[in-house]
């Protein structure tokens, strides 16, 4: 009798933002990473308008324990900008 394989489906990986890891996105740990923007140009040369989108990024387990970042951390910052999001809503409309 001929063994039957199952295929299984081909694992994404990633790569740590801080120590460059490669690893299973099911065991990374996703953060949300802001910019921080102070330029550093005289007074009479600042720009008019700097734009810097947050940049989702991943961190391997070892990286999150050493910077003390948990995935309840994560699931608490989504949970926030949802919350921040429906107030933003809420407010519109009542101006309107």
């Amino acid at each position: 009798m001929a063994r039957k394989y199952e295929f299984k489906p081909a694992k994404q990986f990633v790569y740590c933002y801080f120590c460059g890891r490669r690893l299973p996105r099911s065991k990374a740990i996703p953060v949300i990473i802001r910019p921080n923007l102070v330029p550093e140009v005289k007074e009479s040369e600042k720009p008019v308008l700097v734009m810097a989108a947050p940049i989702k990024a991943y961190v391997c387990p070892s990286c999150a324990r050493f910077r003390g970042i948990h995935r309840s951390d994560w699931i608490r910052q989504l949970k926030e900008e949802e919350k921040e999001r429906e107030l933003e809503q809420i407010m519109k409309a009542l101006k309107l």
